[in-house]
């Protein structure tokens, strides 16, 4: 049996009303994990030294990043691991509904995705407008707030103050 591929929501189920609910679905795989499960992803995350693809991802987003080169390219995306001040996001993508993880710079929006059921980072990018981008999809997004030992889900979250 194929499955069929999701789409937009159109006519009486709205973005917001679809999107709300993959929201309340992650959340509650996210209070099924312990801390170490949640701290397992991240390190796996933040050891991440590979990118599928590495070509089409330079040509695609290198520019933005001021990264022309596969070297230049791995290296801000190391740099970008190892800061202090990533917001963590998590969410189930709406095709498929498929884990995913980003760890977003608040002052240039620049972004590491991450596919949870392949455990691999899906790409590393700087988003035209974080703003509007973050607006878009905050509402299927949960924010993972918190310490080594202790995770705060948060579902109202804001980019901005």
């Amino acid at each position: 049996m194929r499955m069929r591929r999701a789409t937009r929501p159109t006519g009486e189920e709205t973005w917001a009303t679809a999107a709300k609910a993959l929201r309340s679905a992650r959340l509650t795989q996210l209070q099924h994990l312990t801390p170490e499960d949640i701290r397992t992803v991240l390190e796996a995350i933040r050891q991440a030294s590979v990118i599928p693809r590495l070509a089409y991802h330079v040509s695609k987003h290198g520019g933005q990043l001021g990264a022309n080169s596969e070297v230049g390219y791995l290296e801000a995306f190391r740099q970008h691991l190892w800061r202090t001040d990533l917001r963590i996001f998590t969410y189930l993508r709406y095709k498929d509904r498929v884990p995913f993880w980003e760890l977003v710079a608040p002052d240039t929006g620049d972004t590491v995705v991450y596919n949870e059921k392949r455990k691999q980072v899906w790409t590393f990018f700087r988003p035209h407008d974080s703003e509007a981008r973050t607006q878009g999809l905050g509402l299927s997004w949960i924010e993972v707030l918190g310490t080594r030992d202790r995770w705060t889900l948060e579902e109202n979250w804001q980019w901005r103050e």
